[in-house]
């Protein structure tokens, strides 16, 4: 009978979790044409009322900063013009990466400031993106940069919060389990052809470890998308595998890293399926994408245990 009323006790603990999650959810509203509309929303879904809620530009760092502004009439930016100032620090920029001496950076002209956000698949989570580019005259013309990524769960409380240290994040993502993020960004260098390392990262939150970085400044990760889906991180891109007279040739490959299971898929794939418009979502089965025959076709299936290989992501 003890027994019984344990089991019975533990199945009650854990329908209660899952509803708790499943009674709050995250809503996320745009406007690309002003920064300053944009708006989270923490939602009981059971009450039908809004918990909580902000505007990013209140919580973005980088959105009042006490520097004159220039009126640009692109109000999903806010730019700044930096009037007698010879160099900015951390102290003043707070996550600034520099490529001055000692982290300076040195004879800053203007600014853009913005921000973002992405949701998790199960509205669980949503993870917003504070940016500053600063343009800077100096001998080499680099482009200094600031990032702060803060995540929030579905009760409205602050999950996660840091700045890259090396880079300046255009995109992120978060697994439904709040886990891994997935980076996608750029960083300077003199080593570059073009002077822009592009850059994709695989972040485990937990140890704040890498998982997967590449980093490129050539057709090495041309043609390279990346998205979340649950808690499978798919990227999808074209590879350089030979050159004719024309240039590159590129084929498709896919990888579906399934973090939860530490296993990394890979295939090579028809070139026409590694569009980001092609992928329809994934499931223990495999990867869906549409049908090449048209779209009234069944999906098209990249199964799991038939058309991938797969070893430990580490």
């Amino acid at each position: 009978m003890k027994k019984t009323l344990k089991a019975i006790a533990f199945l009650l603990a854990i329908l209660a979790v899952i509803n708790g999650n499943a009674q709050h959810i995250i809503r996320y509203e745009m406007d690309n044409n002003n920064a300053e509309n944009l708006k989270v929303l923490f939602v009981d879904t059971l009450n039908n009322e809004v918990k909580d809620s902000f505007y990013l530009h209140e919580r973005n760092p980088y959105w009042n900063l006490p520097y004159d502004t220039i009126e640009t009439g692109n109000y999903s930016v806010k730019t700044y013009k930096f009037n007698n100032i010879d160099s900015l620090t951390k102290d003043e920029i707070p996550g600034l990466i520099a490529y001055g001496p000692g982290n300076v950076s040195r004879y800053p002209g203007w600014a853009d400031a913005s921000h973002g956000a992405f949701l998790s698949t199960n509205g669980q989570f949503i993870v917003t993106i504070n940016r500053l580019i600063l343009y800077v005259y100096s001998e080499n013309d680099f482009v200094d940069h600031a990032s702060k990524v803060v995540t929030y769960m579905a009760d409205g409380k602050i999950y996660n919060s840091y700045y890259p240290e090396d880079m300046y994040v255009d995109y992120v993502d978060i697994t439904d389990d709040g886990n891994y993020y997935l980076l996608r960004g750029w960083a300077q260098s003199v080593n570059a052809l073009d002077g822009i390392l592009n850059i994709w990262k695989i972040i485990d939150i937990r140890s704040n470890q890498e998982v997967l970085a590449e980093i490129s400044s050539n057709d090495s990760l041309r043609g390279l998308y990346g998205l979340v889906y649950g808690n499978y991180i798919l990227f999808m891109q074209g590879s350089v595998n030979e050159r004719d007279k024309f240039g590159p040739i590129i084929g498709g490959y896919m990888r579906c890293f399934d973090v939860a299971n530490n296993l990394v898929f890979s295939t090579q794939v028809d070139p026409k399926s590694t569009s980001f418009s092609m992928f329809k979502r994934i499931t223990s089965e495999g990867v869906h994408l549409k049908s090449l025959q048209g779209k009234n076709e069944p999906d098209q299936v990249l199964r799991f245990d038939r058309d991938f290989t797969k070893q430990p992501i580490r």
